[in-house]
């Protein structure tokens, strides 16, 4: 069923409109590799940090952005701004990037809005308004890293040069896919609801992925379902649909069921489904639905419980 469905995505992505193939390499990033510093977190609410950046001899335009966080679920956005000499700091909107982070740390984006032209060697700041509780985008720094202002981009003092920034900015079209849950999980036994994850953070062409659980009964047979959309079940009934008629109240089905895969949890209630995404420039900008449910006597007459859903929208 997993197979046929992936065929069907594939020939969604071939119906539909050709694309440009995009470029997979950041042109612009800052401490790619490293060391994550996992335990660097956001305590403020919607705080900014503005950081300073300069291209290098190539004038180039910049078409999406990526940043390394997680681990909670909100809206965020970077911009791109000009630079005032005079204040060093930033000046002028010139575009922007606005995406649901979720909880899986990793590298995580949006296209700009408009696309944002650099000249050669030309000063400007990358302006990240961060949720609380975020993984901050940030590695170690033995030596000075860029400089950046936080708050409302005013000194006060030096400018905090502590961490290495880590950051992807591309040009020529990348799409740094999404991967987004929607409704919510039912909780079993000891009220223990599963969660869905993926892995890594977002889908891509050409590169391993899978929709993953956790927090699930443990040693459990389980399935992921499969759609290409989260309005309607079998063209007649709203998504989502409440289970609770069939003995599992509070619990969803949040796609529309096009295929089931057969999986099973561990002996920690974790379990995981493998994604093969053809390198097929088509599949890039496709989104496709994900749910996970799972087998628990006793948590309801049913013995079902399920994740939340999750639209999965393909990078590349």
């Amino acid at each position: 069923m997993l197979t046929r469905f992936l065929g069907l995505l594939v020939l969604v992505a071939l119906s539909g409109p050709g694309l440009i193939r995009s470029q997979s390499a950041p042109c612009l990033s800052g401490s790619p590799g490293g060391t994550f510093l996992a335990s660097a977190n956001e305590t403020r609410l919607n705080w900014v940090y503005a950081i300073r950046l300069r291209n290098d001899a190539s004038a180039r335009t910049l078409t999406a952005v990526e940043m390394f966080c997680g681990e909670t679920q909100a809206d965020t956005s970077v911009r791109i701004f000009g630079h005032d000499p005079v204040a060093n700091a930033p000046a002028g909107w010139r575009g922007q990037a606005d995406w649901w982070i979720s909880e899986n740390v990793g590298w995580q984006g949006a296209q700009l809005r408009p696309a944002v032209n650099l000249a050669a060697f030309e000063t400007f700041w990358l302006v990240w308004s961060t949720p609380r509780s975020i993984q901050l985008s940030v590695e170690s720094a033995t030596s000075l890293g860029e400089e950046h202002r936080e708050g409302q981009f005013a000194p006060t003092g030096a400018p905090q040069r502590t961490y290495r920034w880590k950051y992807r900015l591309y040009c020529g079209g990348k799409d740094p896919g999404a991967f987004v849950t929607r409704g919510g999980p039912c909780g079993g036994v000891n009220r223990r609801a599963p969660r869905i994850l993926a892995d890594p953070s977002v889908p891509a062409v050409g590169s391993p992925f899978a929709v993953v659980i956790d927090r699930g009964p443990a040693n459990a047979s389980a399935w992921v379902a499969f759609g290409l959309q989260d309005q309607q079940l079998g063209g007649a009934l709203s998504l989502p649909f409440d289970l609770g008629v069939l003995g599992a109240p509070g619990c969803q089905v949040h796609v529309d069921l096009l295929a089931l895969a057969a999986a099973s949890t561990d002996a920690a209630g974790v379990g995981r489904m493998p994604v093969a995404l053809p390198t097929q420039a088509g599949l890039v900008g496709i989104t496709f639905f994900a749910q996970w449910l799972v087998l628990e006597p006793g948590a309801n007459p049913l013995g079902l419980v399920t994740s939340a859903g999750a639209a999965c929208r393909v990078g590349n």
